[in-house]
């Protein structure tokens, strides 16, 4: 695999992918924002809503530091 990335010449940190699906599911105590494959539980509407905007402005960021185990939902 690693001989086919540097052929093509992607980086290999490249986590950035474009075309996820968000999805919002209303709980009856918070929320579940699945994006991709990936499911987040989040307890109140402001954080539901900061998530999404860093994630809006900046997804390969967040992507990255869900990669790298450093996402922290707040």
């Amino acid at each position: 695999m690693d001989r086919i990335v540097e052929e093509i010449g992607v980086k290999q940190d490249t986590y950035y992918v474009e075309n996820y699906e968000i999805r919002i599911e209303t709980l009856e105590y918070g929320y579940v924002l699945a994006v991709g494959c990936k499911r987040f539980a989040i307890t109140d509407k402001e954080t539901l809503l900061s998530m999404l905007t860093k994630y809006i402005n900046n997804p390969a960021e967040l992507q990255k530091q869900y990669h790298n185990k450093t996402l922290i939902i707040k």
